[in-house]
């Protein structure tokens, strides 16, 4: 029995000495840098970053600015780091069981660099930047983010290189709003819808607009609620498509549907006095989809302006102010009819129904005065512009797909027929003032009537083949337009 206790005693003797042994091993395999950080004016600065360069290892300093890291012997490379000051490197050894000492004082960097807080893109990524020309992707749910309830402001809010602005004092321009992509004319961007093409409006851009002269494409005719998506390609594409794409080309998806009967009714209203109302009824089974869209939107438009001016000449000056205020009002109703079929699985064509109306009428008055340099009103003159139109629009568009067994291969068929009729009267009354803006008596009534008809051919053959171990396509295309316009204006 005492040979057993005594045993157990000697083993705890034993473990207890190893223990020590490792435990002194350790301690003289290590070793500590220590230090402070201060400033240049010697205050202590705290939560600087020091850190050993190629590991993991680091610390930051206390309030008193005093730093300590346990290291193992060896030669290490100590960085110290602040927000405001130059960063500071240091070579230093360390023996085994010593205390390396590194005190650091730091200085002004002078001046930091920018730092960019203001943004607008999604960190998702939009753009499609490996084609060959670059691609934005807009999503229905970015579209309705921006608060818009037109498609031309949904799309001006979201695509940096599409402008579109509202005009003022231009008759039908007014509401059919000119785009532009890239600063080209709103006859230079191919609007397609579902990848046909989208006709021009008859309504010539005058009076100043932007994209005076040229006829652009009405793209707030298309319902925003049955947008799906909205692709701008941000580049000429006129060796594809022709010479109405040197700006680019805009694609409106529109929205499927589910299988079977799917219908939808959207009622909008904007602070702008917009309101609209559009309803949806598709019908989708294998190989077939029909879609009805209808619906009519109201836009009015009121403001005002003015502008004063100052003449000066050699021995006189005097002033001419204007103040105008406007009040622009239209109902746009539309149609759309799309059929799809799959007769079977190399052949399918599609036939869409267009119908777009847009009546608007438009009031702005304007009053001029001049002013002698002793800043009395010396003339008086009133001038009130009532603009009336209506415009027409309807299309039809044809497409046929045949597919070969190789996979990507494909022969596409477009062809489109298109009339816009667009009719305005404007009814000009300037009237002479007394002083005191009573009426004079003395005025006078000019009118003017414009009409103008356009009709549209278009037809695009388009061949699509995968080359080159189907890393390669080859795109080859054809197209032939017909358009015929003609303008009838009158004035008394």
């Amino acid at each position: 029995m005492i040979k057993t206790k005594l045993s157990l005693q000697l083993r705890h003797v034993g473990f207890l000495l190893i223990c020590f042994f490792l435990t002194s091993q350790a301690m003289a395999q290590t070793a500590a840098i220590r230090g402070s950080v201060t400033d240049a004016n010697g205050l202590p600065m705290a939560g600087a970053s020091v850190l050993l360069d190629g590991t993991r290892r680091g610390t930051i300093s206390d309030a008193s600015g005093n730093y300590e890291l346990k290291v193992a012997p060896g030669n290490y490379t100590l960085v110290v780091s602040y927000v405001g000051v130059i960063t500071q490197r240091k070579q230093i050894t360390v023996a085994s069981g010593s205390v390396s000492e590194n005190n650091f004082e730091m200085q002004n960097s002078g001046d930091l660099n920018r730092v960019i807080v203001v943004g607008s893109r999604s960190a998702a990524t939009r753009s499609s930047t490996q084609t060959p020309v670059p691609i934005d992707v807009i999503t229905s749910r970015e579209l309705n983010l921006t608060g818009q309830v037109e498609p031309t402001q949904m799309i001006n809010f979201v695509a940096p290189s599409y402008n579109s602005s509202r005009q003022t004092v231009a008759d039908g321009t007014d509401h059919i709003d000119p785009a532009t992509i890239r600063g080209l004319g709103p006859d230079q961007t191919l609007v397609l819808v579902n990848g046909k093409r989208r006709y021009n409006t008859a309504l010539l851009n005058v009076n100043g607009t932007i994209g005076r002269g040229s006829v652009g494409t009405d793209l707030n005719a298309i319902p925003a609620a049955s947008i799906e998506r909205v692709e701008v390609l941000r580049d000429g594409a006129s060796s594809q498509y022709g010479s109405d794409a040197i700006a680019g080309v805009i694609n409106i998806v529109t929205k499927k549907g589910t299988v079977g009967i799917s219908g939808r009714l959207n009622v909008f209203y904007g602070t702008r006095d917009q309101a609209g109302l559009n309803g949806s009824f598709t019908y989708r089974k294998q190989g077939l989809s029909f879609t009805i869209n209808a619906g009519t939107a109201y836009n009015q438009y009121e403001g005002f302006g003015y502008s004063n001016r100052e003449n000066i000449y050699q021995d006189s000056t005097n002033n001419f102010n204007t103040k105008n205020n406007y009040l622009n009002e239209s109902m746009r109703p539309n149609f759309r009819a799309n059929l799809q079929y799959d007769i079977n699985k190399l052949n399918s064509f599609s036939v869409v129904l267009n119908y777009n109306q847009n009546n608007f009428d438009n009031n702005n008055y304007i009053t001029y005065i001049n002013i002698n340099r002793f800043g009395n009103i010396y003339r008086l003159r009133q001038r009130s512009i009532n603009s009336t139109g209506d415009n027409y629009n309807p299309s039809v568009n044809f497409s046929y797909t045949l597919k070969t067994k190789k996979a990507g291969e494909s022969l596409k068929l477009f062809a489109n027929y298109n009339y816009s009729d667009n009719s305005n009267l404007r009814d000009f009354v300037e009237s002479f003032l007394n002083l005191d803006y009573s009426k004079s008596g003395n005025d006078s009534l000019q009118q003017q009537t414009n009409l103008n008809f356009t009709t549209g051919y278009n037809f695009r053959l388009q061949y699509d083949a995968p080359i080159v171990k189907n890393k390669t396509f080859l795109s080859l295309g054809s197209s032939y337009a017909i358009t015929r316009s003609e303008i009838d204006a009158e004035a008394w």
